[in-house]
């Protein structure tokens, strides 16, 4: 399978220096939510916005998208037997630096090898998490490892279904990851240095990665995993809240990232799981406000809110997905379309 790397240019007006609000050094953007910063130009179409192809190039395999900031385009992929993290220019898509080391990772069901977690970039650094649990911290203008773990090994962390998925989230100094291990399901790393600060549940890891957000003066870190919710604090991993969200079939797949909106969290999954929305109290309550089955059941893809509304892909991929728009507050269908297919 050939995939191509390729990158549009918005005309007219010729290409500008490294613009910071451009920048998506993340999973889902800047703030983890599938929104661009303010002021980011937003193509409607591309025949509309006068697009023309700037550079491309053939990349290897693999789920993981890239991360940009500053000009830099990171890409973690695999080629042949190995896996590959590569920086490139963003104007040019010429090499800065690359690096590689073998790919462990055989899928038990046939399908890509390759990584699955996008890169995270903060403060001149670059996260990769690959599939068979390596993660290792980059220099993001050099490409020097500055330290690298291998969490299979060090927490005998399981394969489940299809590898290991979770992209990095960054709370001032603290990495936080899925691991799924015993003792160790969600770990926080001293982002500096690679060391573990602290682990919370016994959680097997979903395939979702986790959001930060402040809840109750707090700075939380929610999770997803194959269990279901977790709320916890990211200075000591003491869990604040845990509800069980997920299948009663054992080939449960929890992957959508939650979504947040004030102290309001959205959770969403397929094998007949559905929906959620729930509002945390200030001694950290649950208090479900609506729950559907029918509603919005995100198989893979993250659902986006804007405004009142939230927009995703609802159905199981095998079966045909359907692009909808569903009210906040209520989980109201308010429209459906079949024409547009799953990404």
């Amino acid at each position: 399978m050939k995939r191509i790397l390729t990158v549009l240019l918005i005309l007219p007006g010729p290409m500008s220096a490294p613009n910071a609000q451009a920048d998506w050094p993340q999973l889902l953007g800047p703030k983890r939510d599938g929104h661009a910063s303010k002021g980011v130009q937003i193509i409607q179409t591309i025949e509309a916005a006068g697009v023309k192809e700037v550079w491309s190039r053939n990349i290897g395999r693999g789920f993981a998208g890239p991360a940009v900031s500053g000009g830099i385009l990171i890409l973690h992929h695999r080629l042949g037997v190995e896996d590959v993290v590569e920086a490139m220019s963003t104007k040019t898509g010429k090499t800065i630096w690359k690096d590689k080391y073998p790919a462990e990772y055989r899928d038990g069901f046939g399908f890509d090898p390759g990584p699955r977690a996008v890169p995270t970039i903060d403060a001149g650094r670059v996260y990769t998490h690959g599939a068979q649990g390596r993660l290792i911290c980059w220099n993001i203008k050099t490409g020097k490892r500055v330290w690298e773990i291998q969490t299979k090994k060090v927490f005998q962390s399981p394969k489940g279904y299809f590898g290991r998925a979770c992209s990095p989230v960054i709370a001032g100094k603290v990495l936080m990851l899925q691991i799924g291990a015993p003792g160790n399901g969600i770990v926080g790393f001293d982002k500096t240095t690679g060391k573990k600060l602290w682990a919370a549940t016994e959680h097997e890891a979903g395939y979702s990665s986790p959001i930060v957000a402040k809840l109750n003066g707090k700075i939380v870190g929610i999770f997803l995993t194959r269990e279901g919710l977790v709320i916890l604090d990211v200075s000591d991993g003491k869990v604040l809240v845990r509800r069980r969200f997920r299948s009663d079939l054992d080939a449960t797949v929890n992957a959508a990232t939650p979504v947040i909106r004030g102290n309001q969290v959205f959770l969403s999954a397929e094998y007949d799981v559905g929906a959620i929305m729930f509002e945390v109290g200030k001694s950290w309550s649950f208090k479900k406000i609506w729950q559907s089955e029918r509603a919005l059941s995100n198989h893979y893809s993250t659902s986006v809110r804007i405004g009142d509304y939230l927009y995703g892909f609802h159905g199981r991929q095998e079966t045909g997905q359907r692009l909808r728009c569903v009210a906040w507050a209520t989980g109201k269908v308010m429209w459906e379309s079949p024409d547009i297919p799953a990404g």
